[in-house]
């Protein structure tokens, strides 16, 4: 898995709400890569990058939701009629 799988993780991470953390986490691997050393070990760097953002990706989606909060709340209020 090379550079499509690193595409595929990059475009299904930017389909979520990322918090301060995952985008440091994805800012880190970048600057990695931006520093791409050229030869055999170029691939390996790619696919060490593709599997940390598949699994940044995985943590996110398999995340428990939020339970949704209300638009807005109904005050109790004793029938006066």
């Amino acid at each position: 898995m090379g550079l499509e799988g690193l595409n595929q993780a990059l475009r299904e991470l930017a389909n979520l709400q990322l918090g301060s953390s995952e985008l440091e986490a994805i800012r880190r691997i970048t600057d990695r890569l931006m520093k791409l050393p050229t030869g055999p070990n170029a691939l390996l760097m790619v696919q060490s990058a593709s599997k940390q953002l598949r699994e940044l990706r995985n943590r996110i989606a398999d995340a428990l939701p939020e339970a949704p909060r209300p638009a807005y709340a109904l005050d109790e209020e004793e029938d006066d009629a």
